[in-house]
């Protein structure tokens, strides 16, 4: 996947690792609005960062995730982004500007990293519904 893949399309980009707790609880969420605003034109990418590929794989099948995956495992896509810890969500519109960011609270760090909560279905549509307003 590439981002010419990607271009003229509003994006949700998740990132996330298997071990997260947090990315667990949210995958199903994110899975769903994905084949829901599908129909709409958004896409939805992962981003599996500090991860093998094997476990990200395992959370792939496990959850069900259909949407693409990327494979980050040296930060080269999260550290230039900014992403402070995971989950962590960035809404980009069709013109590639990203409009906005979500990511919870704290809750705790692992693997040197901060553990933030889980995204709830409201932020998560909200980001979502002001990219096709974007887009209009």
């Amino acid at each position: 996947m590439s981002n010419d893949d990607l271009a003229g399309q509003a994006v949700v980009l998740n990132f996330w690792a298997s071990w997260c707790a947090p990315c667990r609880e949210e995958a199903p969420l994110l899975e769903e609005l994905s084949r829901e605003y599908a129909e709409r034109g958004v896409r939805f990418v992962g981003v599996n960062v500090q991860d093998n590929e094997a476990g990200a794989r395992d959370f792939q099948r496990q959850f069900g995730v259909t949407y693409p995956i990327v494979l980050d495992p040296r930060d080269d896509l999260a550290g230039p982004l900014g992403v402070v810890g995971l989950p962590q969500t960035f809404f980009i519109d069709a013109e590639g500007r990203f409009l906005q960011q979500e990511a919870g609270p704290q809750v705790g760090q692992s693997r040197g990293t901060q553990v933030l909560g889980a995204i709830s279905e409201e932020r998560l549509r909200d980001g979502i519904e002001k990219l096709l307003e974007e887009g209009t």
